[in-house]
């Protein structure tokens, strides 16, 4: 789910961009310091509104360093899956255990047992790129198919990476590879 969030947070201003230029300096520090990371209570951060950028007081030597602690107020636009939620991915890799699919920072795996049983895998003899075909429906899976999963249980990548992973499913009605009628 995305989320327009005000907040705020310290900016660290070298001493040499004091002066012309101060206000779009900040912003730029700001916009390189979180977009693209992750906050365990907003969620990932995709944008920064650089128009909504404001200082809330005069910034503040830090001792010492000579470094500038500058509050600054922002609005952000933030992504946080939640459980039970569903989303449209793109899948990246199949295998036979399942098949992998990325929305944005959130990285999304489907396991075998969470498929209809109608799914089975080709794996094309190792010439070309394995894919998940359904007898039923002659629908199919493989690597750029934009596929509707539910998510199971989602969490927050605790490495370097900042980033979510998530499993999910698409045994349930409505949920799978979309039909390209083209």
């Amino acid at each position: 789910m995305f989320f327009d969030v005000t907040t705020w947070r310290w900016v660290r201003v070298q001493p040499e961009h004091l002066g012309p230029g101060y206000s779009e300096h900040i912003k730029e520090l700001l916009r390189q310091d979180v977009e693209g990371g992750v906050d365990k209570k907003f969620g990932a951060c995709i944008a920064v509104i650089l128009d909504t950028v404001k200082p809330l007081e005069r910034g503040k030597v830090q001792d010492g360093t000579g470094i500038i602690l500058v509050k600054v107020r922002f609005k952000a636009i933030y992504f946080k899956p939640y459980k039970n939620e569903v989303i449209y991915a793109k899948v990246d890799k199949c295998d036979k255990l399942g098949f992998l699919s990325i929305f944005g920072p959130l990285k999304i795996f489907v396991s075998r047992s969470s498929m209809d049983r109608a799914w089975e895998f080709d794996d094309k003899g190792g010439l070309d790129k394995a894919e998940y075909l359904n007898q039923k429906t002659k629908g199919y899976l493989r690597e750029g198919s934009v596929v509707c999963v539910r998510l199971v249980g989602t969490r927050l990548d605790a490495g370097g990476e900042c980033s979510y992973h998530a499993v999910g499913s698409i045994n349930d009605q409505y949920l799978g590879p979309l039909i390209d009628d083209s």
